[in-house]
C-alpha cells in the first residue's frame, strides 16, 4: 500500500478512529471510504485494529483499480462493474503480502477478508447510484448487472475453507528455530542482539508471547497491576480495553479476544517481577516509566508504540536470518502447535483440551480457530502416523 496511508484521529470521546488518506500520513482523507467505514463497520462496534485491517485492504484495492485505470463510479453507472479477469487478478493480489510479484502469501482467511471488504464497498457505492435511475427498465437492468457482478465475484473469491494448503502460509517455528530463539533472547546470552538496557524488557515481552500465546495488542496493553505475584503460581489478567483513557499512544493497544486469567511459570514470573521492580522502576534507566501503568515501555519509559513493538522482532530476524519469517503472530501459532502436540503426547481428552485452548487464547466458545492455529502440529502428527503405517505395512520382509 504505497499510495495510501492510515491516519489516526482522536475524537472528543477518547475514541481512536483510523481513516484512509492518500499521499502519505498527512494526505487527503478518502471521503467515500471513510463514510463507508463509518456506516458499515464502525457502527458495529468493531475494534480500531480490525478497522485498520479493513482500511489496509481498501488501500490495496484502490491502488489495484488505479493501476488499471478503472473508474469505479463510472463502471457502476454504466452497469459494467469489474470483469471476471479483473476480479481474478484482484483475488490473486489479495493472497500476496507484498508486491504482486512477491511469492509470500497470506492465510486464506485474511485473503478472503481483503477481497470481501472491497466487493462490499463496490456494492455499497452501487446501491445509491442505481436507486437514482428514474426509468424502471434501466433500474431493473442495473440491479440485474449488480447481481451478475456479485455472482462473478463469488466465483473467484479466495476461499476461507480451501482444502489445499497454501505454500508459505504462516505456521509455528521449526524445532531448530525455536531452540535458537529461546537461546539468543536470554539476557545473559552473549549472542543476544539487543542493547544491555533493553535485554530484560525484550526477554519479558518475547517470553510472555512464547509462553502464553497472547496477541501483540494484548501484550502492549498489559499494565503492571494486571500481574498478581502474591499468588502461587503468579497470574496475569488479560483485559479487553477499548478506548482506554490511559492509553495515549497514536495506535492504542487493543485486544479483540476475551479476557482471561493465565498463570506464569517460575522463570517467567521471576523475569516479569525483576523487570517491574528493578529496571522499569529505575528512573535513571527509564525516566518516564513511573508516569504510566504499562508493563512494556520504550527506552524512555513511555508506553511502547506499535513500531517499536515490531522492531524487536525485526532486530532478531536481521541478526538471525535462520528465524525465517518470525513475527509476533508466528509466536501465537507456535504456542498453539506446542499445545496441540503436548495434549496428544499426554493423551488428554480432546474435548477438554480444546475447551481449555479456547479459553487460553480468548476465543469464543465453538470457535474453529484451534484447527487454524494448530495447522503445523496437525500436519506433523498426521505425517508421523503415515510414516509409522508405512514402516509397519509396506516395508516388512516377505515371509
Amino acid at each position: 500500500m504505497k499510495d495510501y496511508s492510515i491516519r489516526e484521529v482522536k475524537l472528543s470521546t477518547g475514541e481512536h478512529l483510523p481513516i484512509l488518506v492518500k499521499g502519505g500520513p498527512l494526505g487527503v482523507p478518502c471521503y467515500a471510504v471513510t463514510w463507508f467505514m463509518l456506516v458499515m463497520y464502525r457502527s458495529k462496534g468493531l475494534t480500531a485494529n480490525y478497522i485498520r485491517q479493513l482500511l489496509r485492504a481498501m488501500g490495496m484495492a484502490l491502488e489495484f483499480v488505479e493501476q488499471r485505470e478503472v473508474d469505479l463510479v463510472m463502471r457502476v453507472a454504466k452497469g459494467r462493474f469489474l470483469t471476471l479477469d479483473e476480479l481474478a487478478g484482484y483475488a490473486d493480489r489479495c493472497r500476496r503480502s507484498g508486491l504482486q510479484e512477491s511469492i509470500t502469501v497470506v492465510g486464506n482467511s485474511y485473503a478472503a477478508l481483503r477481497f470481501r471488504v472491497f466487493i462490499h464497498y463496490i456494492n455499497w457505492i452501487a446501491e445509491p447510484i442505481i436507486a437514482r435511475i428514474v426509468d424502471d427498465n434501466k433500474r431493473a437492468a442495473a440491479n440485474a448487472a449488480l447481481l451478475r457482478f456479485l455472482k462473478r465475484a463469488k466465483s473467484v473469491a479466495p476461499r476461507v475453507d480451501a482444502e489445499s494448503p497454501v505454500p508459505g502460509e504462516r505456521k509455528g517455528m521449526l524445532l531448530e528455530q525455536r531452540e535458537l530463539f529461546l537461546r539468543v533472547i536470554r539476557p545473559d546470552c552473549p549472542e543476544n542482539p539487543f542493547g544491555e538496557k533493553l535485554r530484560l524488557r525484550n526477554y519479558v515481552l518475547l517470553m510472555l508471547e512464547f509462553a502464553l500465546g497472547p496477541r501483540g495488542g494484548e501484550v502492549r496493553g498489559l499494565k503492571t497491576r494486571d500481574f498478581d505475584f502474591s499468588r502461587y503460581p503468579a497470574t496475569v489478567v488479560i483485559h479487553r480495553r477499548h478506548d482506554d483513557p490511559e492509553d495515549t499512544r497514536k495506535i492504542p493497544a487493543q485486544a479483540k479476544t476475551r479476557g482471561r486469567i493465565l498463570e506464569l511459570g517460575d522463570e517467567l514470573s521471576d523475569a516479569v517481577s525483576d523487570w517491574i521492580m528493578t529496571q522499569r522502576s529505575d528512573k535513571n534507566m527509564f525516566p518516564q516509566a513511573r508516569k504510566n501503568p504499562y508493563l512494556i515501555t520504550n527506552y524512555r519509559g513511555e508506553p511502547m508504540g506499535d513500531r517499536g513493538f515490531r522492531q524487536v522482532i525485526e532486530t532478531l530476524r536481521r541478526h538471525y536470518p535462520q528465524l525465517g519469517q518470525l513475527c509476533h503472530q508466528m509466536l501465537r501459532h507456535d504456542w498453539n502447535e506446542r499445545y496441540t502436540e503436548d495434549a496428544e503426547e499426554h493423551g488428554d481428552d480432546q474435548s477438554i483440551s480444546r475447551r481449555d485452548q479456547i479459553y487460553a487464547m480468548g476465543w469464543k466458545p465453538h470457535s474453529t480457530m484451534p484447527e487454524h492455529y494448530a495447522a503445523g502440529a496437525i500436519e506433523k502428527s498426521t505425517n508421523k502416523k503415515i510414516l509409522r503405517m508405512q514402516a509397519k505395512d509396506l516395508y516388512k520382509e516377505p515371509k
